[in-house]
């Protein structure tokens, strides 16, 4: 019963996320493109650091999640164990985030695009 409710809050969480990506999908499509070249500095670079930040916070909520559950585990090997796992995913989330960050400066080099400064 636990599990599935813990992904029932997962599956609410990246509704509420992919709504909020939908939200700003729809402002970027007021943006016009004058040249292929473009595409990083108006396309890429927002997306990256928006998902740079929320992925970013959730790595933050989670490490103070696992900070809790070391607190209250009182010894028990389980719950310590989950707390290790949780501050795993938390360092694989800001990897994800730095990967983030570094997307646009890819595909602006794969297009040849004269300025691979990022954002």
């Amino acid at each position: 019963m636990a599990n599935s409710s813990k992904t029932w809050w997962g599956v609410r969480l990246g509704a509420f996320l992919f709504v909020g990506f939908l939200g700003f999908e729809a402002h970027a499509a007021e943006i016009t493109l004058n040249d292929y070249t473009e595409i990083n500095s108006k396309i890429l670079c927002p997306i990256a650091a928006a998902m740079f930040w929320v992925l970013i916070a959730i790595s933050s909520i989670m490490v103070l999640v696992a900070a809790y559950m070391y607190v209250t585990a009182g010894g028990d090997s389980e719950k310590v164990s989950k707390a290790h796992k949780t501050i795993l995913y938390a360092a694989i989330g800001v990897a994800a985030a730095l990967l983030a960050k570094a997307f646009p400066v890819v595909i602006a080099s794969i297009f040849g695009v004269g300025d691979v400064n990022g954002c």
